[in-house]
């Protein structure tokens, strides 16, 4: 939800956040974009003007850990099903 807040506040898109978000990664050297129309190659290129901030670079690592977790935890739940 603060992460779309954000993006309709700052006129940003999910997928130039996430591109950001990678950027920002002390040990990411480069980003490969997967754009497959030119709308969408324009967006992810409109990420290369900004930089998240500190405090939404720590909010989107949690709703990646979150999100891997969340994961994680529906592949066990399938393995006790088995």
């Amino acid at each position: 939800r603060y992460i779309s807040a954000y993006c309709a506040a700052h006129d940003a898109s999910p997928a130039q956040v996430a591109l950001n978000w990678l950027r920002a990664k002390p040990l990411v050297n480069s980003v490969i974009i997967g754009a497959r129309t030119m709308p969408q190659l324009l967006d992810n290129l409109k990420a290369a003007t900004w930089d998240l901030t500190a405090l939404l670079t720590q909010r989107v690592g949690q709703v990646f850990r979150n999100f891997q977790l969340s994961v994680a935890l529906g592949k066990i739940r399938q393995l006790r099903v088995m």
